[in-house]
């Protein structure tokens, strides 16, 4: 056996070899391979090579490098980019701007960049598995922690790709939030990409083709929507910051972008208002900025609000002080926020509603159509949430107790007849002492969550919408089977779509147009039970 220095070779070896694995494993890295991360950081039209570098030629040891990128860059850097951009600012006058103006818009920039590339560098390294994967998941997750805390600002669009990013590192797909149209249904990610399927003829799933979708298809634009709803034959969505999109059926005006034609692509809703709420009726659309209601779309019989009949083709306001607004087949109601007396008619806080009558739907013990809101009667204050249907109105109070008024005809009112109601009936059917948290209405059916996330529904049930294994009309509340929890639900034409807290969306009812989101499915043409929507894949 050799001996070096008196030990023996394979000795000094293995204690080489264990000092290499102990400096590997602490993720030491060399000044080249720092620069190389750098490099990736700031550049401005990275290339696949580039990133390359960073993901297989360091790999996990890049982790914790990218984890404090993705917070920002360091203190001295910034500082040396702001003196930097001081003297750009007096060389080229900065374009109109202030030089504060100038220095923080570029410097954000600058910021900005810096963390994208580390969230996509992450990302990456995520999706490579093996070491270091696991971490960095962990590291892009707590950003998203981070921002949902207000503990670190990130701009908006800088969230957006790192929520992206967990999405693409973890490979595990979520749906955020899902919307029921006529024979459509669309849904949002946690990446925040939207995917609508099923009927297609107006465009309403926004892929700019007319050609129907079995599955979830990705729109034609990437916008990273935050909220999305869907109409009868079109569908509307907003960005973070409030602004409104819509797309599909355009012929009354419905899309809010002073044109009537159809729109196979989101296109912006006009005005300068930025929306906090917004649904999407039959043929009308409305949304509610921090206090003002607008709607825009079919007004034929007052379902504006604006005290007309014409058609409007972009936002108009209702007189008042609202918070929140649903659009119905040819109604609208809304919440109050706040006592406004000077408004004609003078509102109190409760729930208000205007357009077509003809079945009580505005709930104001009447029958008769209404240009401007009136007040649903006998509740007052003690309504908190309500939603719209074809015709028929439904609310929870703030005990979270439902009430329905309007047309009766399938049972939809849940008071156990078929008689229609003029004023708020309570639902029947639920078992003692369960409120609930969520409520919704379309066609000729409606269903609520409850704060246990069991679901229950009741109406029409010709196609299976209301979820409990038969296709038998309910005229009280019944349970959905399969032992679901939800947290949120969504009605259409004869569907049905509901969300898990694990971001799962389930959907029954009507199959025909493949608004269900499976594909095997469209030749049986509906299903009585929840099936589940395949989950997204990773952008």
């Amino acid at each position: 056996m050799i001996r070096q220095n008196g030990r023996p070779a394979r000795l000094v070896l293995l204690r080489l070899t264990l000092l290499v694995t102990s400096l590997a494993s602490t993720g030491c890295l060399s000044a080249g391979e720092r620069d190389d991360i750098n490099d990736w950081l700031l550049c401005d039209e990275c290339t696949d090579g580039q990133l390359n570098q960073v993901v297989d030629g360091i790999g996990w040891r890049a982790v914790r490098r990218l984890a404090g990128a993705l917070v920002g860059p360091p203190a001295a850097r910034v500082e040396n980019i702001r003196w930097q951009l001081r003297g750009s600012y007096a060389q080229s006058g900065g374009g109109g701007m202030s030089e504060a103006q100038y220095v923080e818009r570029y410097l954000g920039n600058y910021v900005a960049l810096y963390q994208k590339r580390a969230a996509v560098a992450l990302a990456r390294i995520g999706q490579k598995g093996g070491v270091g994967s696991r971490r960095a998941i962990r590291e892009l997750q707590l950003a998203v922690d981070r921002y949902e805390a207000g503990l670190t600002t990130y701009r908006s669009d800088v969230i957006r790709v790192i929520r992206r990013a967990v999405f693409t590192a973890s490979g595990t797909p979520r749906w955020s939030a899902v919307a029921a149209g006529f024979g459509h249904s669309c849904a949002l990610t946690t990446a925040g990409d939207t995917y609508c399927w099923g009927g297609n003829t107006t465009g309403a799933l926004g892929d700019g083709t007319t050609t129907q979708r079995n599955a979830a298809t990705a729109l034609a634009r990437p916008i990273p929507f935050a909220t999305v709803q869907a109409g009868a034959l079109h569908t509307c969505a907003l960005l973070e910051e409030g602004t409104g999109y819509c797309w599909g059926f355009g012929t009354f005006g419905q899309l809010g972008n002073g044109l009537t034609e159809q729109q196979l692509t989101p296109v912006p809703v006009v005005g300068p208002a930025r929306l906090s709420v917004l649904s999407a009726g039959e043929f009308h659309t409305c949304g509610v900025t921090i206090t003002q209601a607008l709607c825009w779309g079919r007004n034929n019989a007052g379902q504006i609000g604006d005290g007309s009949t014409t058609d409007r083709l972009s936002p108009t306001a209702v007189a008042g002080t609202w918070s929140a607004v649903t659009a119905g087949g040819e109604h609208t109601c809304a919440v109050t926020s706040a006592v406004a007396p000077g408004s004609v008619p003078p509102l109190g806080v409760g729930v208000w509603c205007w357009g077509r009558n003809a079945q009580g739907q505005l709930g104001d013990g009447t029958s008769t159509d209404r240009l401007l809101p009136v007040e649903v009667s006998g509740m007052g204050p003690n309504l908190t949430r309500v939603a719209a249907g074809a015709a028929h109105t439904c609310a929870l109070s703030i005990a979270g107790a439902p009430f329905c008024w309007g047309d009766n005809l399938y049972g939809q009112l849940g008071d156990g007849t078929t008689t229609d109601r003029v004023a708020p009936v309570p639902v029947l059917g639920l078992p003692p002492g369960t409120p609930l948290v969520a409520i919704d209405a379309d066609s000729s059916h409606t269903c609520g969550v409850a704060v246990s996330g069991a679901a229950y529904c009741w109406g029409a049930n010709g196609r299976g919408q209301l979820g409990d294994g038969t296709t038998t009309d309910r005229s009280a509340a019944t349970l959905v089977t399969g032992g679901h929890s939800f947290v949120s639900i969504v009605l259409g034409g004869g569907h049905t779509c509901a969300t898990t807290a694990d971001g799962v969306i389930f959907c029954w009812g009507d199959a025909s147009r493949a608004q269900l989101g499976d594909p095997a499915l469209v030749p049986v043409g509906f299903s009585a039970a929840p099936v589940r929507v395949a989950d997204p894949t990773a952008p």
